[in-house]
This record gives C-alpha cells, structure tokens and sequence, in this order.
C-alpha cells in the first residue's frame, strides 16, 4: 500500500541476497561496459566497498522517447555509445553548481559495491524519509570505520536524463544531523570519489 523509502528497499534487496558481495544499480542507470561485473570482481578480492564509475549522461527526454529502439539495438549491437547518445556533461544540476563535479562519478547507490558481511556490519542504507544521501552516509559509515575503498575506474554507466520527483523531501538536513550526532560537520565525498583508487585505502 505504500512504497518503502530507498534505504528499506535497498536493505530489503540486500537480506534477500545470498551472495557474498552486493551490488549496487539504480532503475535509471544503465551499465555499458562488458566488463564490469569482472572488474566488482576482481576488486572485491582486495577491497571492502567500492563506487565511483564514470557517470555518463544522456540528452533530455532522448531516451524516454526512443526507449525501445535502444534497448532493442542495445541487445544487438555491442556499440551503445552511439545508441544512447550520451555526454558526459552533467544536466541542470541536482546538488548545486558547487558540486557538479559530483555528477560524474556513481556514488555506491548509482553504481557500487559493498561486501556482503560487512554491508550487515554496518546496518546498511539508512532509513531517511525523503529524496538522497542515503548513499552519502553508507559511505560515511564504511569510510569512518575503516573499511577499504577502491574507484571503479574501468566502468563506465549512464544515468538517464529526467525530472526528479519535486514533492519529495530533500534528505540533506537528516544527512547533516547524522553527521553532527558522530562529531562531524562535514564529509568530503569528493574526496573519497576522486583521486587514485589506491590511495583510497
């Protein structure tokens, strides 16, 4: 009768899994590399959680409005580069021109991964009621305690263009006080998303 929030979801999807690493992917992305689960893979072997690929983006409306062609195509072809008609410059932005930087990357949510044991460890995504940084503080969480970070630098994924529902709640003030309650007043995801992957450990 009433949708869970993103982080019910998630962490419903995660109890129901039987695998030992979790992977992350959002309903509006799509991942174009081959290769990609390899690399969560390979990655999974000498880290604990990972994100970061790069975020590619497609034009306004483009594929709403040729969604079956794509998919179709994309089934066929191996170069959904051209099908997609994807840019790498972010759209109007969602978290401020200060941080479109931001836009480029997968945060864990978009695209990412988290071992099994110690995605329950930490308690997962947390339960806020609104619209993001459900994923900005699971990588607050691993990050602050320790656990192994690698950029998924061989991964390309596309977010589909769209409008982001404007009656939902923005999560950031949740978000700030969970930080504030941990004797924090910021943290710097950036930070964490760029640079090297293995400086990141």
């Amino acid at each position: 009768e009433k949708s869970l929030s993103y982080g019910q979801a998630r962490n419903k999807a995660a109890k129901e899994a039987q695998g030992q690493i979790l992977v992350f992917l959002d309903d509006d992305t799509i991942v174009i590399d081959r290769n990609a689960f390899s690399e969560i893979n390979e990655a999974a072997k000498d880290f604990d959680f990972g994100c970061g690929a790069q975020r590619l983006w497609t034009k306004p409306n483009d594929f709403q409005e040729n969604t079956e062609k794509v998919l179709r195509q994309m089934e066929e072809e191996s170069n959904a580069e051209v099908l997609l008609g994807y840019t790498d410059a972010p759209p109007a932005l969602t978290r401020g021109a200060d941080n479109v930087h931001l836009l480029t990357r997968t945060f864990i949510a978009n695209y990412g991964f988290c071992r099994h044991a110690i995605f329950d460890k930490v308690s997962g995504f947390i339960d806020f009621p609104g619209y993001g940084f459900e994923d900005d503080h699971l990588l607050f969480k691993l990050y602050e305690q320790g656990y192994l970070f690698t950029r998924l630098d061989r991964t390309r994924v596309v977010h589909i263009n769209h409008e982001r529902n404007k009656k939902q709640e923005w999560n950031f003030p949740y978000y700030f006080a969970e930080l504030v309650k941990q004797g924090y007043y910021s943290f710097n995801v950036h930070s964490l998303l760029g640079g090297r992957s293995e400086d990141r450990n």
